[in-house]
Order: structure tokens, then C-alpha cells, then sequence
């Protein structure tokens, strides 16, 4: 049987909740870290505990990164193309704006004086543009374009993590789950220390560490197989076959069912 989510809901009186605040809002407000998700109907927050701390309503967007204090959506199907930030402990939105192009990568960064920035990159046309935007507004601060002889007819297609209609992947800092369209959660298990979700490929879930591999099933949990290596990860590629690339230049590529290699 799956695990509902329920939005918690504290049973203690308003007087006590109030002076708790008072005491140690800044001790509390710390203790939990909340981890974003995307589902076909929901973008939600669920705490380490594995309860939902907020949902908003999802119209197509997908979980694309994050840092400390805000996440970014992008929708990639839509014309134009969409993104938003907003605040990982709440859900509320910080920005949203319409793109010039096709998204085809994004990442998160921060400077030493606490400057958060995400940085864009867009085709259009048979030119990439680059922009770089304050992660907690939206202004946009830099812009560079690049032109291409041809574009590639991979290029049309956005690289988005996209919910599944059925069961998708979430990890938390500590653990791995299946959760329904719906936030019920299927299974869920302890991730290994530094482990995390690395990749998907239809129902094959990638958990990566230094120099580990192992595969989990979506639907039911169950681990499939797992390896380890003698040379740090650096990489990898996804598809029928699980395409890594090591620290020594090296690559080896495996049966994503069976973890065979495939490599003479």
C-alpha cells in the first residue's frame, strides 16, 4: 500500500505555537530541509520525514535545478517557452517570465557576497544565446550569443527531466521514493552516504556515489543491480545502455537491465 502525503497539521494550542516561535524561530526554521518535485499535477516540498510541506499546481513544468533557497521550473513544450523561480521552504514564487528560445541547459550558482544566479541557455534559430539571471528576481544581467552552421535535429528537443503520468523518482538529502501523480509515495529507501539519483531511463532509476553504481526499479523498488569501480565517476549517459565516463578518461558501458558490460 502506498503512504498518502498530508499537509502536516500540528495539534498544539495557538499560545504555545506562538511563544515556540518567539524562542527559537531561528533554530526551527533550520531543522527540516525541504526538497523540491515535480509530478504531472504537482510541484511540491516534502521534508526529510517524508511529510508534504507544501503543492502548488503544476501546468506543465519541470524541476529543472536549485540552490539553498530557490528552485527553477521550466516548460519546455510551450511556446514560448516558460520558466519560474520560487522559495524551496514554501513554494512561492519569486518570478516567472517567458524565454526567446528553446532551452537546451540551465544551472544554478552563487557567489561569496550570497549572489544566487541561474544561467540559461536558449537556441534560437542557428544561434545559441546564454543568459545569466539574478536567481532571486529574475533581472537579467548578462547575455552572450553564439552562432551555429547547422542545428542539430536533436536540438528541438528539450532535455527536461519531465513527470511521469504514472510513478516518478524524488530523492530527499536521505532518501529515495516513488511518488504517484497524486503525491502518494509507492516505496521508499535510505540512500547510501553521497549517493544520489544520477539519471533515469523509463523505469530504471541511476544511483551514483564516487565509485558506484546501482540501479532501482520505479514500480517497485527493487534494486537490479550494482557495481563498483576502481576509478571515480565523472559521468554518464543514458539510454538502453548506461554509458560511464571515469576519472582516467576511460569509459564503460553497460546493459541499463543487467548491468552487463558491453565494453571489448
Amino acid at each position: 500500500m502506498g503512504r498518502e502525503l498530508n499537509m502536516k497539521s500540528p495539534g498544539w494550542n495557538v499560545d504555545l505555537i506562538l511563544l515556540l516561535i518567539l524562542l527559537f524561530s531561528s533554530a526551527t526554521s533550520s531543522q527540516t530541509d525541504v526538497s523540491v518535485g515535480a509530478t504531472t499535477k504537482w510541484i511540491f516540498g516534502i521534508d526529510e520525514n517524508l511529510s508534504l510541506v507544501w503543492k502548488t499546481s503544476n501546468k506543465g513544468f519541470s524541476v529543472a535545478c536549485n540552490t539553498n533557497q530557490y528552485f527553477v521550473a521550466i516548460n519546455g513544450n510551450d511556446v514560448p517557452a516558460k520558466v519560474f523561480a520560487a522559495r524551496i521552504d514554501n513554494g512561492k514564487m519569486a518570478w516567472a517570465t517567458s524565454l526567446t528560445g528553446i532551452p537546451m541547459g540551465w544551472g544554478t550558482s552563487a557567489d561569496s557576497i550570497g549572489g544566487n544566479y541561474l544561467t540559461l541557455s536558449l537556441y534560437i534559430g542557428d544561434s545559441m544565446r546564454t543568459e545569466v539571471r539574478n536567481l532571486a528576481t529574475g533581472k537579467l544581467l548578462e547575455t552572450k550569443t553564439t552562432f551555429k552552421k547547422e542545428r542539430s535535429k536533436e536540438a528541438s528537443v528539450c532535455p527536461l527531466p519531465s513527470p511521469d503520468d504514472t510513478l516518478t523518482f524524488f530523492t530527499t538529502a536521505k532518501h529515495i521514493c516513488s511518488i504517484s501523480p497524486n503525491l502518494t509515495i509507492i516505496w521508499n529507501h535510505n540512500l547510501k552516504q553521497n549517493e544520489y539519483l544520477a539519471s533515469v531511463y523509463k523505469q530504471y532509476g541511476v544511483l551514483s556515489s564516487k565509485k558506484n553504481i546501482r540501479i532501482l526499479d520505479r514500480n517497485s523498488g527493487a534494486q537490479l543491480w550494482e557495481r563498483s569501480f576502481e576509478n571515480e565517476i565523472r559521468g554518464m549517459s543514458i539510454g538502453a545502455t548506461l554509458t560511464i565516463s571515469f576519472a582516467n578518461g576511460k569509459k564503460d558501458s553497460l546493459d541499463i537491465r543487467t548491468g552487463i558490460s558491453k565494453t571489448k
